[in-house]
């Protein structure tokens, strides 16, 4: 892959490590749609890879809302494929960046605010 998910890897064993607790093994949520990872602050991570066109009753179900509030009050929220939900803007995401390949080389563009 481009590299999302070792992006999330990198930070959360960055912020196991200024926590000094044990580093927790990060591997891609795709199957579990969403990890979370207890540290201080927490991470929460979804990948929408497996859903199509995610409403906000499906966003709901899977516990992204709660995420979002946790998020709100200081923690980190890292979300895998955001364009596979019905609107980006149902997530209220701060931040997006897009990850890609050329060559050899990984493209990093972000964007922040609204999309």
């Amino acid at each position: 892959g481009a590299g999302k998910t070792s992006f999330v890897r990198a930070c959360v064993q960055a912020l196991a490590q200024r926590n000094k607790k044990p580093i927790p093994r990060v591997v891609s949520p795709s199957f579990v749609i969403h990890q979370q990872y207890d540290l201080n602050p927490s991470v929460d991570h979804f990948d929408l890879y497996r859903l199509e066109n995610a409403s906000e009753k499906d966003l709901l179900e899977i516990g992204y809302y709660e995420a979002l509030s946790r998020a709100e009050a200081g923690s980190f929220l890292f979300v895998e494929w955001p364009e596979k939900a019905h609107s980006e803007d149902l997530l209220h995401l701060d931040a997006v960046l897009t990850i890609s390949l050329d060559g050899n080389t990984r493209v990093v563009h972000v964007r922040t605010g609204s999309p």
